[in-house]
């Protein structure tokens, strides 16, 4: 540990252990009294205190009744605001209490303990959204901007990511970085001691990827915004392990408000433990994925087997019939040449895939061939070749968008 890291992890670590605040005992798996979130959301929150029943709710249900949403135990000027990125339509607003704000603290911390990251490490965090200077100080934060991706961006990716023990962010600008690195023939950086992958799918082959290259454990985390921490892929398993502690999650199917079967594809419903202040139950995160049960030590886990995306990044084919992201990731994988990939509807039977690498025509039959398999004979489909992939504005490169329908 540096002395940069000393001088933050042990203050925290010593203050938390002396008070014995909620971060130690959730820390250290000592039970607490929570209130049951349901009986508490009847009994104080003006939209559960009509809707008893708990129906599924989504951000567009939430933004036209925010107030509704906000239990009469807190004033809303003093609860901490948060907006979500918009990445994918209009920017959301939730709010939290102090508790919640600390219980999405100490779930990063706990699932941290299993890549080498804890309170203070030196990290470098990539991420559309620059922190205060103040902010990347306490936590010992260097910013790595994921807007540009050329050259001259990740040399100074190199340099900065030189002074760092960690990585948070993009898995697909690391994975860029990495192309950079082995196109140019660079020192391999061995300071890495472990790697977080945020807010993009990952596939688990990209996932083994960056582990074997910076030679540490890689975490892959679902989280969001509003909730914190959901999920986890922990290094070297295939599944997300549900944050059972903090949040409950649900399958449901894409046509109707029931209980998706275990091993099939539906949306991801989330119910917050902790979100007393603003109580989401039954919450649609607006993601996909499929339910599975597996035996660990003996010992069932209800785990995500796969998150498939988010429901505006579906496809749907020359029928007009819903295709899942994951089945074009899943192809597109084994065509190595490819290198990063983005895949866009941009119309009824009209798509675009755009690629880093250099294809050549042959390989482009062959890579439309097998997606008119998936997608009907009589599509349009256009490859390009690119140097980088744009992204949106908040930094991210999804794998696939759909510009034909917005959900």
């Amino acid at each position: 540990m540096k002395i940069s890291e000393a001088i933050r992890f042990v203050p925290f670590y010593l203050y938390n252990y002396l008070t014995r605040n909620k971060i130690y005992k959730k820390m250290n798996h000592i039970d607490e009294n929570i209130s049951d979130i349901y009986d508490y959301a009847i009994k104080n929150v003006p939209f559960y205190m009509r809707n008893k029943t708990f129906p599924i709710i989504n951000k567009q249900i939430i933004q036209d009744n925010l107030n509704d949403f906000i239990s009469n135990d807190y004033d809303k000027d003093e609860l901490i605001k948060t907006t979500t990125s918009g990445s994918y339509g209009t920017p959301s607003t939730f709010y939290r209490n102090k508790d919640k704000k600390i219980n999405q603290i100490t779930d990063v911390l706990i699932f941290g303990r299993h890549n080498n990251y804890y309170f203070g490490v030196k990290h470098g965090f990539i991420r559309g959204i620059k922190k205060s200077k103040k902010s990347l100080f306490i936590q010992n934060e260097i910013h790595l901007d994921p807007q540009n991706l050329n050259q001259k961006a990740m040399e100074e990716y190199y340099i900065k990511l030189k002074k760092v023990n960690h990585i948070i962010g993009f898995p697909s600008v690391i994975l860029n970085f990495i192309d950079f690195c082995e196109k140019f023939k660079l020192k391999r950086l061995t300071n890495i001691s472990g790697v977080t992958c945020t807010a993009e799918p990952l596939t688990v082959e990209d996932r083994d990827k960056i582990s074997k290259f910076f030679n540490c454990p890689v975490l892959t985390r679902y989280a969001s915004e509003e909730v914190g921490i959901i999920a986890n892929r922990l290094p070297g398993e295939t599944f997300y392990r549900v944050n059972n502690v903090s949040v409950k999650i649900d399958i449901y199917k894409f046509d109707s408000d029931e209980k998706q079967e275990d091993g099939l594809e539906g949306r991801i419903i989330v119910t917050d433990y902790y979100s007393h202040a603003m109580p989401l139950i039954n919450y649609d995160t607006g993601d996909t994925g499929v339910m599975e049960t597996i035996i660990r030590d003996g010992v069932e886990i209800k785990c995500l087997k796969e998150i498939t995306g988010r429901l505006v990044e579906h496809l749907y084919d020359e029928k007009d019939d819903l295709i899942s992201p994951f089945a074009i990731n899943v192809l597109l994988k084994d065509y190595q040449k490819i290198g990063q990939f983005q895949f866009i509807q941009l119309d009824k039977a009209k798509y675009r895939l755009i690629v880093t690498g250099e294809i050549d025509n042959t390989y482009k039959d062959e890579i439309i061939t097998d997606l008119k398999k998936i997608l009907g004979n009589n599509i349009d489909l256009l490859i390009e070749q690119v140097y980088e992939i744009p992204s949106l504005k908040s930094g991210k490169r999804p794998y696939i968008r759909n510009e034909y329908k917005k959900e």
